[in-house]
């Protein structure tokens, strides 16, 4: 019986092309549409969950309490993670990490490596990651060595063994790093995303600023551990400290314990090591994914019912010679499912073939590989075979509870004056309308940003960053003067960042001249003398500010 059914749906489908394949190929794209939203949601809420005992990791958040207001930052000084490892007995492990910029010198090759990072010993103890090749037992323990990724040593040094090799880090002057190991590449979903770690002990050396707030401090707590407990220590610790380096502090001051896996989407602190995400989006997309499965869902009822219409005389005729309500159910039934089926196969064919363009587009950081997982699919199956069950039950029924020859007069309640079709399409062109006026709505905003935000002729302008390290000040004046003498560069300028960056330098307890010390709060950063008139700012703004 299953089979006949079968036979008839399909025969149904080929019978109406026309509206059959709209119908397939428009709920197939919204279902593709969904499931890549779903995808990224799933994405971004699981970053750092690959790592190891993830639920036991937390990083250490530094409250300062000025006057014009709370500042959170991530950086911590080089004492606190050490004292607080050693004095309280729930932290059973703790890691330094600081982030830079450097110059790689690999067999005679220059590599600008943005993601590079100097930690303790402990940082592969407390953070899993797969090992490639080299001794994790003996990582980061002396100055002067480095683990490198799976693709950086591919780029370094192609197939050879990588292993022993020495890079030059090449600040002014050369310094030698061993290569200790090779670990896989950092997934995408990881706030820590680094090609190079080197040891810690390789910089802080006696000229090391030790008391300055420019490294990242995580904790490995012991299970069933009080979080809040151990943040209040380490705050009366920190004091303590301070005290005993004659550190003095003119506002509040605390520690908080931020868990790893509440990084991405939950902070957006000073010394964050990239842009992190935000939940608040994550439920504006979820909305949007929602709204696109219901505007799919109206569609599907309206063309659906647009082909049962032309089909009413011969399951009238039927009905007549005796067929069951059960049977006319369902058939109908059976050809939404058939129809949601082949909708679902195409969305993944169309995903598959398209996800590279989209995700060069979008700049996704996940692959297709990560769409093969059961949870991505459940919700859209789960509609499908719910839109299938009501479109025909709801068909199937309303077609059997009306007298045969109703049929014959034309007055079942499929025609177009059917207010159930009315309502369906408005909505369908409500939901339309709000998801284009917000497409609209972010297309001009994104517009503003890259054009008409600008005072200068963006495409004229280029930016060149060199590493933080204070060595290089002293090349900055001959840099500026061989940048001048190519012939097409006209004028240049300078500053501690780019701007449009994220600024984390800031000032506390600020000296108004001729009065008392304040607890304000100042971004700072500094600029050479023509910064303003490189970059096109009001006159009247340019005089206000050098005054």
């Amino acid at each position: 019986m299953l089979r006949n059914y079968i036979r008839l749906n399909i025969r149904n489908i080929l019978h109406n092309k026309g509206v059959s394949s709209i119908n397939v190929f428009g709920l197939a794209i919204g279902i593709m549409a969904v499931l890549l939203i779903f995808q990224y949601i799933r994405f971004e809420k699981g970053f750092d969950k690959f790592l190891e005992n993830n639920e036991r990791l937390y990083r250490l958040v530094f409250y300062r309490y000025y006057q014009t207001g709370l500042d959170k930052s991530v950086g911590n000084n080089y004492f606190i993670g050490q004292i607080a490892a050693e004095r309280i007995p729930e932290i059973e492990n703790f890691c330094r990490v600081k982030k830079e910029t450097l110059f790689i010198r690999a067999e005679n090759e220059i590599y600008k490596e943005d993601r590079t990072l100097f930690a303790d010993s402990s940082f592969f103890d407390m953070f899993s990651h797969k090992i490639i090749s080299g001794d994790k037992s003996i990582f980061l323990r002396q100055p002067d060595k480095v683990v490198i990724t799976e693709s950086t040593a591919k780029k370094y040094f192609g197939d050879e063994n990588p292993l022993g090799k020495i890079i030059l880090a090449e600040n002014p002057g050369k310094k030698p790093l061993t290569v200790q190991g090779v670990i896989a590449d950092v997934p995408g979903n990881s706030h820590l995303k680094f090609d190079l770690v080197i040891s810690l002990s390789t910089v802080t050396t006696p000229s090391y600023c030790y008391s300055c707030n420019n490294t990242n401090t995580y904790f490995l707590l012991r299970k069933d551990s009080d979080q809040d407990k151990i943040a209040g220590e380490i705050t009366t610790l920190a004091k303590e400290n301070f005290s005993e380096r004659e550190v003095k502090i003119d506002f509040p001051v605390e520690f908080h314990l931020q868990p790893v896996t509440d990084i991405h989407l939950n902070s957006d602190y000073r010394f964050e090591f990239e842009p992190n995400g935000n939940s608040k989006y994550l439920s504006i997309l979820l909305v949007i994914a929602i709204l696109i499965l219901l505007s799919a869902g109206f569609n599907y009822l309206n063309l659906y019912s647009t082909v049962t219409g032309k089909k009413i005389s011969g399951i009238g005729i039927r009905i007549i010679n005796g067929a069951s309500g059960k049977n006319i159910i369902l058939e109908f039934v059976t050809e939404g499912l058939i129809t949601g089926l082949i909708s679902l196969l195409l969305a993944f064919a169309l995903l598959f073939l398209l996800f590279p363009l989209i995700k060069n587009l979008l700049s996704l950081n996940f692959n297709i590989e990560t769409m093969f997982n059961f949870r991505s699919w459940l919700i859209p199956v789960i509609f499908l075979v719910v839109l299938s069950l009501i479109t025909g039950l709801f068909l199937g029924l309303k077609i059997y509870n009306v007298t045969p020859v109703t049929f014959f007069k034309g007055e079942i309640g499929l025609s177009r004056k059917n207010q159930s079709r009315y309502v369906f399409l408005t909505s369908q062109f409500i939901i339309a309308i709000v998801l284009i006026g917000c497409t609209i709505g972010a297309i001009k905003q994104i517009s503003f940003m890259q054009k008409e935000a600008f005072t200068m002729n963006i495409d004229q302008t280029l930016v060149v960053k060199r590493p933080a390290s204070r060595e290089f000040n002293t090349v900055q004046r001959s840099f500026q003067e061989a940048l001048l003498k190519h012939p097409g560069i006209s004028e240049i300028t300078f500053s501690t960042i780019a701007p449009g960056e994220k600024n984390g330098w800031v000032k506390g307890g600020i000296s108004l001249k001729g009065k008392e010390k304040v607890g304000y709060q100042l971004f700072q950063m500094d600029v050479s003398p023509d910064f303003f008139k490189f970059f096109n700012v009001n006159p009247y703004c340019r005089e206000k500010f050098l005054q």
